[in-house]
């Protein structure tokens, strides 16, 4: 029951986390990059950001194609 509990937890605050808008510098941090290494990683999936700030779409898409970064999976 423990282990069910800590996935909700954890899926709910990475849930949270993506209700919000967030800068690439943002998103870069918590994969443990630099902005430069994103945009590479970006390019190679064929994701494109609109505007300079990510949205919450746009979050969901790079969490889905590259995974969710090791700094959400601990919240």
């Amino acid at each position: 029951m423990g282990f069910k509990l800590n996935i909700t937890l954890t899926l709910n605050s990475a849930i949270k986390t993506m209700n919000k808008v967030k800068s690439r510098q943002q998103i870069a941090e918590e994969y443990g990059v630099c902005r430069k290494t994103l945009y590479n990683w970006l390019k190679q999936e064929n994701i494109k950001l609109k505007h300079r700030l990510v949205s919450p779409k746009e979050q969901k898409e790079i969490y889905d194609k590259l995974g969710m970064p090791n700094e959400l999976n601990y919240i």
